[in-house]
């Protein structure tokens, strides 16, 4: 549940609580504006800190969850968590060169 058309502080702003457990699905949607988004990926937010080598890795990588195509407008995210906690997340967009986040916090219950 997020309430988007609230005016409240950013930083709760990006809090969404949703049901744990392997049964639920959770839907939340996310608004991506006019801008036609491409590459598309969420990570944990914490991976943007990394550089994505990985010991004995020929090729070093950040592990995501990409989508693929252009997306633009409103979407719907599922999720399945199955274990209760907090879930610090980011999404990294790319539009022509130009790369943007969304930071979101999974609080699952």
């Amino acid at each position: 549940m997020v309430n988007v058309g609230a005016s409240v502080n950013g930083s709760v702003s990006k809090i969404a609580f949703v049901k744990a457990g392997q049964y639920w699905d959770n839907q939340i949607e996310i608004a991506f504006g006019a801008t036609n988004w491409t590459n598309v990926q969420l990570s944990f937010r914490d991976n943007l800190a990394t550089s994505g080598v990985f010991a004995n890795s020929a090729s070093g990588a950040v592990p995501v969850f990409a989508f693929a195509g252009t997306i633009t407008g409103n979407t719907t995210l599922h999720l399945t968590i199955p274990t209760a906690g907090t879930y610090s997340l980011v999404f990294v967009m790319n539009n022509a060169g130009t790369f943007s986040t969304f930071e979101v916090e999974i609080v699952a219950i």
